[in-house]
């Protein structure tokens, strides 16, 4: 088949073109701008024209947009989408009803909650592990020393401004934002559903949109309780519980654990724990999965209950993964037996704890879940899932 790649600075670039050739199929790549945006007249013709003079089998894009679901659907093309962000609000547009789509979504749950809105074209699908790269820079892992750790964290912090949206709320009445800090506070210790969207009712809505304006997209059913939802409260949520947990962290093990946290804004520091830039994901950030004797996951908040790519990343790397709860691993792996997940930051402090004097059992469950992963999720089957 000859697939049009839209090629954008997404992450599994290399991987999926090289695991679609290795299939036997053409890939022909077309730069795509992630901020085209959801119409543009002169795009489409572009886009349109280029469709009729190659004539692909389908079009594929991690994450999926709009507009070119657009063109797709008018020029009677396949739209192929592997969906990794979480949130991405462009699967609220009314676009992902069109016949031309195969929208591919890693959270289960979300899945679920679109099915239920009659929407026929979104499938579940795991996000994967490029198997033979990984094992290729296993081979090299103990030359980089220097990223050598007892416990690990690559992830954001949030921290910037413009992620701070929260924060834009705090001209609400006192009720109203102690209401809302007590979602955030609640959702905070709740794993595996979302409780924050239907607290929202009219009368708080109305008092956010006073004092932070946010306008749903018209195309859609995107609603103003979404956007405050996934991207002021959860992901304040998210803010919250991985300050709260590597500071939880940082002082009970940093006197006697080296703890390291990768992240690409070094703000605020935590005492006890190492800070790092963030690592590039092709050539840096596996090597520390591999070095790493407890690799941390901490999920965005608004992945309900899909396996986030850092947690395979870590199993793929064979490194040893002690995550939150998400109710999609425990379809493909088991408790203690692959993976480690905690319930709280009790639980997560003594469990850290508890492996790190624990080698050999540490050991024997990164290797069984590295197993599993490799078996499970490697790119060529994944991909096949797509055109069964």
């Amino acid at each position: 088949m000859t697939i049009l790649f839209m090629e954008w600075n997404s992450i599994g670039n290399m991987d999926i073109k090289q695991t679609f050739e290795n299939m036997g199929h053409s890939v022909l790549s077309c730069p795509f701008h992630i901020k085209t945006g959801r119409s543009d007249t002169e795009w489409e013709e572009t886009f349109a024209k280029t469709l009729q003079a190659i004539h692909p089998d389908f079009v594929f894009s991690f994450n999926y947009f709009p507009i070119i679901s657009t063109v797709c659907n008018r020029e009677q093309v396949p739209y192929y989408s592997w969906v990794y962000d979480s949130p991405l609000h462009a699967l609220y547009s009314n676009t992902v009803y069109n016949a031309c789509n195969r929208i591919f979504l890693f959270d289960s749950a979300l899945v679920e909650k679109l099915r239920s809105m009659k929407i026929k074209t979104v499938y579940y699908l795991p996000l994967a592990i490029n198997v033979s790269r990984l094992a290729s820079m296993q081979e090299k892992a103990g030359s980089y020393a220097k990223y050598k750790s007892d416990l690990s964290f690559v992830g954001s912090l949030y921290s910037e401004e413009k992620h701070q949206l929260f924060k834009q709320l705090q001209t609400l009445p006192e009720y109203t934002r102690g209401y809302l800090d007590a979602l955030v506070e609640t959702q905070k210790n709740i794993y595996g559903s979302e409780i924050i969207r239907e607290a929202l009712n009219p009368s708080i809505l109305e008092q956010m949109q006073e004092a932070y304006p946010v306008s749903p997209h018209s195309d859609g059913f995107e609603s103003a309780a979404d956007i405050y939802t996934d991207y002021f409260l959860l992901r304040e949520v998210t803010v919250r519980e991985r300050k709260e947990n590597l500071t939880a962290l940082g002082a009970a093990l940093g006197q006697q654990y080296q703890l390291n946290l990768f992240t690409h804004h070094t703000e605020p520091s935590f005492p006890g724990i190492t800070m790092n830039s963030e690592v590039d994901y092709y050539d840096q950030m596996p090597y520390v999965f591999m070095n790493s004797k407890i690799n941390l996951n901490i999920s965005l908040r608004s992945i309900i209950s899909g396996i986030p790519l850092r947690a395979l990343d870590i199993l793929g790397c064979g490194g040893f993964l002690l995550t939150n709860y998400q109710s999609d691993f425990l379809q493909f792996f088991e408790p203690n037996v692959d993976f480690v997940y905690y319930e709280s930051k009790k639980d997560l402090l003594e469990k850290a704890d508890y492996y790190l004097k624990h080698d050999d059992e540490r050991k024997e469950i990164a290797r069984k879940g590295h197993q599993k992963a490799c078996e499970n999720f490697n790119y060529q089957d994944m991909v096949a899932k797509m055109f069964v």
